[in-house]
């Protein structure tokens, strides 16, 4: 049994330090006016801290592969800010990243993107709090 425990707790590790990863490549691609690739990377950084917070929740070293919206608010609650508010937030940027037709993001400025990825860097800063990890190994903003 403290085998599985062990393993879990790797593999949520691994996930949350996929997000920093993730995160840690926006800066460069934002100097260059790259939307569709912050996207999908702060897509993917958000998976992966939701996954890593599924597999510490549940325990267990397979999390469901989808979560209710019920399952996502329970995850994403956070002291201050509405669970409703950021678990449509997280999905309306999944949905962004899965629409095919991205001529849609030509109109969107860099300013506001930047504005979106603060507000995914401050989450995936707020959730990292809630890991049982140590201090070193939190996700640390990019900004």
């Amino acid at each position: 049994m403290s085998n599985i425990n062990n393993q879990h707790e790797i593999e949520s590790l691994k996930s949350h330090n996929l997000c920093q990863t993730y995160m840690d490549f926006i800066p460069l691609l934002l100097d260059e006016g790259n939307i569709v690739p912050c996207l999908i990377l702060s897509d993917r950084a958000l998976t992966c801290m939701i996954r890593a917070l599924a597999l510490q929740e549940h325990n267990s070293l397979f999390p469901p592969q989808v979560l209710t919206l019920e399952e996502l608010i329970l995850l994403l609650s956070t002291e201050g800010t509405s669970e409703l508010d950021l678990a449509l937030f997280v999905s309306s940027i999944h949905f962004f990243v899965q629409y095919t037709d991205f001529s849609l993001f030509r109109y969107m400025k860099i300013t506001q993107l930047c504005h979106l990825i603060h507000k995914v860097d401050d989450l995936l800063c707020q959730l990292s709090l809630r890991m049982y990890i140590s201090r070193e190994e939190l996700y640390h903003s990019i900004f």
